[in-house]
């Protein structure tokens, strides 16, 4: 990076490296992603979200515009990322930060905070295919006094973050984008991706003596609040640390699964993206430990492990120590301070001000970090493959799960990928009215298992006979996990041999069906008992069924089509080559039924080419 940008991301941002093939000592495990190894400055093939996200057409051509002010930026990249206006961004204040412009603002640090923003909001539920996958991808840091925009972003095709700078970023002027040397970034950015200060945030708008000297200046900047609260700061570091992982992940996927396009090595990649994709539509919860397909995905990582990685995998780490600004002005003057200080802090003799500004050798972010953590062979620690599952998982928009979960409904309800289970036995309290009174409505309870305890499931529901809701408290079937407190509605009907109770899972707070961790969907639960008038108790013994739909198999199918097309050579899809989520969806939603949709962000015909940063 530049002199004037590149400590400027120190504040926040790095990039993954896609194929780092870094060696360290024997006996030392390799870097996941390695920082003396950051790659050339303009990308290797791609381009970044942030010039996916700012290409017009204009007469007839492609150009890219950076809107101004700053307020006008992030709501266009906002709309452009399909991200609802109700969905809240992790934005804050920075006035005396440890960027290269941390004297950019120098003495009016409170009059110029930097503004540090996470795009950490997922797209909406039905944003288009076009709008890509922008949480945790996106990354800026406005100098205002500078009239900078530093800027990290994803770059799919490519598999790593991008480093780039906006300048001229002021009234009546065309501002210029340019990538920037990656090696002077790596220097902070060790992880090459997206840093962020440890708890407390002391340098931001989250602490209460920073908010209240920036709110001295004005109630917001740039459309971010003088204050806070520690959740903000505390979001945008739980941003970067999931962003932190992404490098990581790619790794795993490229060489982890062997990089030779064989046979064996695109089964291993079919299966992982098995795995992230039922994680997903369950809810975000693994397989149990025997699943075959969680079994071959172990056994192949870690022949792999052993080749590649025998003393581990180093994960980057991308906190850096937290930095209170403020522990070299007077204590006197702070606690007497706001606003009794507020005078002396906010117009600092220039000075005191070069005083507040000098960073702690010890507080630098070049300083070097060790790994945050090391990933052992999955055969030596079981979590890593956790981990790796879930964060291929992370790969995919919440907006791409709906679409995922709507297909493979309505192609089982065509196909009738219906199972029966049971019967099995249960026991039912039924309840009338409320007070002693027989108003019409019921309230029933419900405990049912059968002889060897492999399948058991226990509710409550209450309401009027033909509108009954409530919650399916446990239900377990096999070895695939439970679920717990699952919404339920449904009717109580009377038939010739008793009373029928129908009962249908509702879908849970992120809007998908209610499955088990293998993907298969609860559809459906049915009680019967005999209706004995004269049982004043209100219990009964009946039998119980339910109803899964096998969606996992026909997951499984659109997956194999995927691997049979990438043995071919008709996609690269499972290939060796970055995970591009767009590269996967688009063939599998295809296959499964979906119209051909314009899928960010893999293509870059008539784009203007990429440009270095001259400064």
């Amino acid at each position: 990076m530049t002199r004037l940008g590149a400590a400027a991301f120190a504040i926040l941002l790095t990039l993954p490296c896609a194929a780092a093939a870094a060696e360290t000592a024997a006996g030392k495990p390799v870097w996941a992603v390695d920082p003396d190894d950051p790659g050339p400055a303009l990308p290797p093939a791609g381009r970044s979200l942030f010039d996916h996200l700012t290409m017009e057409r204009r007469d007839g051509k492609l150009v890219q515009v950076v809107p101004f002010p700053f307020e006008a930026l992030v709501a266009e990249l906002r709309r452009k990322a399909g991200i609802d206006d109700h969905a809240t961004l992790s934005a804050v204040l920075v006035p005396i930060g440890r960027s290269l412009q941390r004297d950019a603002a120098n003495p009016e640090f409170f009059r110029f905070p930097r503004a540090v923003v996470a795009f950490d909001a997922e797209p909406a539920a039905d944003a288009a295919a076009s709008a890509g996958m922008v949480r945790d991808r996106l990354y800026l840091g406005y100098q205002e006094k500078a009239g900078v925009i530093e800027v990290i972003s994803y770059n799919e095709v490519a598999g790593r973050f991008e480093f780039q700078v906006v300048r001229n970023y002021v009234p009546g002027s065309t501002p210029s984008v340019g990538y920037v040397e990656r090696d002077e970034c790596t220097a902070c950015h060790q992880n090459q991706a997206p840093i962020f200060s440890r708890p407390l945030w002391q340098e931001t708008s989250g602490d209460r003596r920073i908010a209240a000297l920036l709110a001295a200046r004005g109630d917001a900047f740039y459309g971010i609040p003088a204050a806070t609260g520690v959740d903000t700061p505390n979001r945008l570091d739980d941003s970067t640390d999931r962003a932190n992982l992404l490098g990581a992940v790619q790794r795993v996927w490229r060489q982890g699964c062997g990089a030779a396009e064989d046979d064996a090595a695109t089964r291993c990649r079919a299966d992982l993206l098995r795995a992230a994709l039922r994680f997903r539509l369950s809810g975000r919860r693994h397989a149990a430990a025997d699943d075959p397909v969680r079994r071959a995905i172990g056994t192949r990582l870690a022949e792999s492990w052993r080749g590649e990685w025998p003393d581990g995998l180093a994960i980057p780490d991308p906190d850096i120590p937290n930095r209170d600004p403020l522990a070299r002005v007077a204590p006197s003057v702070v606690q007497a301070g706001i606003p009794a200080g507020l005078r002396r802090i906010t117009a600092l003799p220039q000075d005191e001000a070069v005083r507040l500004a000098v960073i702690e050798r010890a507080l630098e972010p070049f300083n070097r970090r060790p790994p945050l953590t090391v990933w052992r062979s999955p055969d030596r620690d079981p979590t890593v493959l956790d981990h790796v599952i879930a964060g291929l998982a992370d790969f995919f928009a919440a907006a791409d799960i709906h679409r995922l979960d709507r297909l493979l409904s309505e192609a089982a309800a065509t196909d009738g990928s219906t199972a029966m289970t049971g019967p099995v036995a249960c026991q039912v309290l039924v309840g009338t009215g409320t007070g002693g009174d027989d108003d019409g409505t019921r309230t029933l309870k419900f405990r049912c298992r059968d002889g060897d305890d492999r399948s058991a499931f226990n509710g409550r529901v209450s309401g009027r006979p033909d509108d009954l809701a409530g919650k399916l408290l446990r239900f377990r079937h096999g070895s695939a996990g439970p679920l717990i407190s699952v919404p339920l509605h449904g009717r109580l009907e009377t038939t010739a041999q008793g009373k029928s109770l129908r009962l249908r899972p509702r879908p849970g707070a992120s809007g998908l069906s209610v499955r088990l961790a293998d993907g298969t969907r609860v559809a459906a639960l049915d009680l019967d008992w005999a209706d004995d008038a004269g049982n004043p108790t209100g219990r009964f013994v009946g039998t119980g069924t339910v109803r899964l739909s096998r969606e996992s198999s026909l997951l499984t199918h659109a997956v194999e089509r995927l691997a049979g097309a990438t043995r071919q050579r008709k996609t690269d899809a499972l290939s060796a080559l970055p995970f591009r989520r767009a590269a996967v969806l688009a063939a599998m939603l295809e296959s499964l039924g979906a119209a051909p949709d314009d899928w960010c962000c893999l293509d870059t015909a008539g784009m203007p080419a990429p440009k270095r940063d001259d400064l």
